[in-house]
């Protein structure tokens, strides 16, 4: 673990440093942001992309159909197999294609970082100590999916069809899972933003968070008692995952720790984030179904495959909750304060607990 501290420490000092620095060049000042968004998806990506095969519940399997292009390889979806037979043409090498997968997926959601968030420094910081980075050492193929997800979110919030639209399929090309990302438009209906209507009252506004709340809970408790069948008609749809779960899978139980973190970040998210500021409600439909799919992981772990195309807008929706909310100055100080303690103890929980097996990291020449 002492690798990833070395690191992250590092990130940690360019990102305070670069905050104040003042870069021009011949066109003008540099971006600040965009040149330490740079440094991150160079450093992340290759400490991600030269480990060792060990590291990582899936790396090894993925190394070898890389290798071999085995029966698991023609599994994949078309532009995973796309992705291997590209890098094939460049290396045999399975370290490069660890790197190329990582320096994709890393540039994917930190542009998207880039576009939405209004703290893009703490956006990395919860990028990495929520264990979103650690996610792709194992799930490459679903990371890509997601990585293209948060894009298709950026777009659809922005109503731009078509790249909404390009960004879903290429998740869903990369994996079939991704097709859950159609939710994503419910956001045009939920977020009918009406020009001159009068804001609502106080009291109005509570009972409009509480009653999305309620919904919520009614859904994840729906979704849990309906489990089983609802398994199986996923299954009739999306053969492919009988495998993963009607075997041991289907044992295997999430923990608790997810369930409580998602739900705290949405019901904080809905109180402390006014009803009139924009883009509430694009950012709570990713909330709320992610809490829904966290519940729904305590009756079959592998579910939370699916909370991955959601949960990954925390990233954005944290910093936009810092900024937006209903307290003054000290009080959002003490808040961030809080919000940064518990995620630096998600991040060491996990790692203390070999989060996809990441925790004995070592090089891949070692």
């Amino acid at each position: 673990m002492s690798v990833y501290l070395v690191v992250f420490l590092i990130v940690l000092t360019v990102g305070l440093l670069s905050k104040n620095v003042v870069i021009r060049g011949s066109s003008g000042y540099w971006n600040q942001d965009k040149s330490f968004l740079i440094f991150v998806w160079i450093v992340l990506s290759l400490l991600e992309g030269l480990r060792a095969y060990s590291v990582g519940t899936d790396t090894y399997d993925y190394i070898n159909s890389f290798a071999t292009l085995d029966w698991k390889y023609e599994t994949y979806e078309p532009l995973s197999k796309l992705m291997v037979l590209i890098v094939r043409t460049i290396s045999h090498n399975p370290t490069v294609y660890l790197i190329i997968c990582a320096l994709v997926i890393n540039g994917l959601i930190l542009n998207a970082i880039y576009k939405m968030s209004n703290d893009r420094r703490y956006s990395v910081f919860i990028f990495i100590s929520l264990l979103f980075y650690f996610t792709s050492f194992n799930a490459i193929r679903q990371a890509f999916a997601y990585a293209c997800m948060i894009n298709a979110f950026y777009y659809i919030r922005e109503r731009k069809w078509i790249k909404f639209a390009i960004f879903l399929i290429l998740a869903i090309e990369f994996h079939s899972s991704a097709i859950i990302g159609l939710l994503y438009l419910l956001i045009p209906i939920l977020d009918r933003r009406k020009e001159n209507s009068s804001p609502m009252g106080t009291g109005n506004q509570f009972f409009s968070n509480i009653k999305y709340i309620l919904i919520t809970i009614v859904l994840s408790a729906v979704f849990r008692m309906y489990f089983d069948k609802l398994i199986v008609f996923f299954v009739q749809f999306f053969p492919m995952y009988e495998g993963y779960l009607f075997n041991e899978y289907r044992d295997m139980v999430g923990g608790i720790q997810e369930p409580i973190v998602y739900s705290a970040i949405f019901v904080c998210f809905m109180f402390l984030v006014p009803n009139d500021a924009k883009y509430k409600k694009c950012y709570a439909l990713p909330l709320s179904v992610a809490v829904i799919f966290a519940f729904a992981s305590l009756k079959m772990a592998y579910i939370a495959r699916f909370m991955y195309y959601f949960n990954i807008v925390t990233v954005i929706t944290i910093p936009y909750m810092l900024k937006n909310n209903i307290f003054d100055k000290k009080s959002k100080t003490i808040i961030k304060v809080a919000i940064t303690t518990v995620c630096i103890a998600f991040l060491f929980y996990g790692l203390l607990n070999n989060y996809m097996r990441v925790l004995d990291y070592m090089f891949v020449w070692q």
